[in-house]
């Protein structure tokens, strides 16, 4: 997996190099660092760990063994100093790239995916990007016309409708075609991923699910449309 260390004047480098020492992680990941070596030996300095980090140049060099971090540096931007708990141009721009390059790995098979470090939206902006985050970065890569975001905790997957909106244009994404868009694509994926059933519940937007209206119409007028249009094309749905 490729680890993007995130803004390397944020908390991202010292999240990654603590979580890999919990030498369990090798168990269930290969991983190898994006980013640069400074950056991480200078996290690894900051919590006194006695890991040690080399530099490879792509991913089929890692040997990917407990206690030696082996990073991928992008760029020219190893050995620059970044200010730390700052926001920064060139950490955005930094810290962009290796995000780029990351999902570069993934979509040229160099990898089996990536896992990302905080980043600063600010930052990025600064340093001239125009994505406004990861989602942005990947569908810009890909050429996709849609992409989506989901969490997930155990049993329980969260797809979002919506990502990197405010509240109010959120709102008004909540449409019954927008709806019907992403329950098709959750449910394409859950089939993918080897859930013969799959069971979607699609949340309800206004408090109390609007109370029959009291609160807001978005429920009757978009929601439960496209709850009802998922159950014709024979979809587990439900909300």
């Amino acid at each position: 997996l490729a680890v993007t260390i995130g803004d390397p004047s944020g908390i991202g480098p010292e999240v990654v190099v603590k979580a890999l020492k919990d030498r369990s992680m090798y168990d269930i990941m290969r991983p190898v660092l994006v980013g640069t070596v400074l950056v991480v030996q200078k996290a690894l300095d900051a919590i006194k760990s006695d890991d040690t980090v080399v530099a490879v140049s792509k991913p089929s060099e890692a040997k990917c063994e407990p206690g030696v971090i082996e990073v991928i540096s992008p760029g020219d931007w190893e050995g620059t100093e970044f200010p730390v708990g700052k926001h920064d141009a060139g950490s955005g721009k930094a810290s962009h790239l290796w995000v780029e390059e990351a999902a570069k790995m993934c979509m040229a098979g160099d990898v089996e995916g990536m896992v990302t470090a905080p980043v600063n939206k600010e930052s990025w902006n600064m340093g001239g990007s125009k994505d406004t985050g990861h989602m942005e970065v990947f569908r810009r890569l890909s050429g996709s016309s849609y992409v989506a975001t989901m969490l997930v905790s155990g049993q329980m997957r969260c797809m979002h409708l919506s990502t990197h909106m405010s509240v109010g244009e959120a709102v008004k994404y909540v449409t019954t075609e927008n709806i019907m868009t992403a329950t098709r694509l959750t449910q394409k994926m859950f089939k993918e991923w080897g859930f013969e059933n799959p069971r979607i519940a699609i949340a309800a937007l206004n408090p109390h699910a609007s109370d029959n209206g009291l609160i807001g119409s978005e429920e009757a007028d978009e929601i439960a449309p496209a709850v009802a249009q998922a159950i014709s094309e024979g979809i587990d749905a439900s909300g």
